[in-house]
């Protein structure tokens, strides 16, 4: 429930604000268990703005072996490099660079 409140709230600033805005997990999360308090905010979440919601960045890094190392599970450069070009072209596939 942090999370999706998390989420909800600095969407609820960005858009206030005007601020363009994109949304990615870096790490495993979930949109909660389908009690009706989570549907109601994962609801009013635009998920337009949201870049994969199903694959964490981590995920994405641990899949493709772009880690540093086998004890260090960060991205690598060119895990980083990977994750942002595919964010970039979300980014402006749909458009997201204005309010």
């Amino acid at each position: 429930m942090n999370f999706l409140e998390n989420v909800f709230d600095l969407q609820n600033y960005f858009e206030r604000k005007q601020i363009p805005y994109v949304m990615y997990n870096y790490l495993p999360n979930n949109f909660g268990n389908g009690t009706a308090d989570f549907k109601v905010i994962r609801n009013a979440i635009n998920m337009d703005r949201f870049f994969s919601p199903g694959v964490s960045h981590l995920e994405f890094v641990t899949d493709k072996n772009l880690i540093v190392s086998p004890n260090d599970p960060h991205p690598s450069a060119e895990g980083h490099q990977q994750w942002a070009t595919q964010l970039i072209e979300f980014i402006d596939a749909n458009n997201l660079r204005t309010i």
